[in-house]
């Protein structure tokens, strides 16, 4: 049987766990040599889901299966770095992670309409998140959800 749990923070140890393939995972795809450690990176993101499960600013919605976890998304009511932004900017997709065994069965698809759901019930009318454009497979399940591309993020590596 499979359901969706709104996490609280004795959840969070569970979440870690997923977060840390969701970071492993992510570094592989992009090949990045990362400054910090997953293990930082872990403990970062622990107090952030701290932090916001505490303001009720953020929420964590995991997908259950057999009593086990098997992935999770995390949603604000606020874009990071503009977390005094008006009532009126959109939720913001954080991580949206399944694990691999569990893809392309409709998970990710019933977590975002959660997050959707949570996002109505703080007043917020849109819903935002960030995908790399070497996530093909991302991107395809964001425009069936019905995502529109709004911007476009350019980089170049300074020499």
């Amino acid at each position: 049987m499979v359901k969706i749990i709104k996490c609280s923070k004795k959840d969070i140890p569970k979440i870690l766990e997923l977060a840390r393939n969701f970071i492993e995972e992510y570094r592989k795809l992009t090949k990045i040599k990362p400054k910090v450690t997953v293990n930082s990176a872990l403990k970062f993101k622990k107090k952030i889901f701290e932090k916001d499960f505490k303001s009720g600013k953020g929420a964590v919605f995991a997908i259950e299966k057999d009593s086990q976890y098997i992935g999770y998304i995390f949603v604000l009511t606020f874009t990071p770095g503009m977390e005094k932004a008006s009532k009126f900017s959109p939720a913001y997709i954080s991580d949206l992670h399944i694990e691999k065994s569990f893809r392309r069965k409709g998970f990710a698809k019933k977590l975002i309409k959660e997050a959707e759901k949570w996002a109505k019930s703080k007043n917020k009318k849109e819903i935002s998140l960030d995908v790399g454009t070497f996530n093909k497979r991302a991107i395809n399940l964001y425009k069936k959800s019905k995502f529109q591309d709004k911007s476009i993020k350019l980089e170049k590596k300074l020499e």
